[in-house]
């Protein structure tokens, strides 16, 4: 074959690119996590990716197959929000800013369920991918709560608000 090195290369890397692909669709997100980005298992984390994960995905079902394109945007923004806030609340700069993003991330989670509920009841999602969607936000939501509760409780009074 005579092909010139860049163009060996591309095919080279499209290859490498689409095998790279199919090893992440089969493989769970916490594993990949650990492998490729060498991080800890952060449950929180993980769970508010791979929800958000599964919020593009419906965005994706429902504007391709539903032809669906005003409460899909409404589910995509707040369905991704909770991941990234949760990110933002591991590197929040106070027990106090940590709070409030977890805060954010418990509201946006509560108005994806909104959403949800609607997408349901006007029938653009059946049941079972209601329920499911359903689930894991009620499991993400009880985590933040159970989060900023504990945080609450062991967060130190500044000395300066005492009186």
């Amino acid at each position: 074959m005579n092909l010139a090195p860049g163009v060996w290369f591309f095919k080279e890397s499209v290859v490498f690119l689409y095998k790279f692909d199919t090893f992440l669709k089969t493989t769970a997100i916490m594993e990949t996590n650990r492998l490729f980005f060498n991080r800890q298992p952060h449950v929180l984390r993980d769970k508010t990716f791979q929800f958000s994960i599964r919020i593009v995905r419906l965005y994706r079902y429902l504007i391709e197959e539903k032809k669906e394109f005003v409460l899909s945007k409404q589910v995509l923004r707040c369905g991704t929000n909770p991941g990234a806030m949760v990110r933002e609340a591991i590197n929040a700069e106070s027990g106090l800013d940590f709070i409030h993003k977890l805060s954010v991330a418990q509201k946006e989670i509560s108005e994806t369920q909104y959403w949800l509920e609607l997408l349901f009841e006007s029938k653009y999602l059946n049941e079972q991918e209601f329920q499911s969607l359903f689930v894991q936000s009620e499991e993400i939501m009880k985590l933040l709560r159970s989060s900023i509760l504990t945080k609450k409780k062991n967060l130190v009074p500044h000395p300066a608000n005492r009186l």
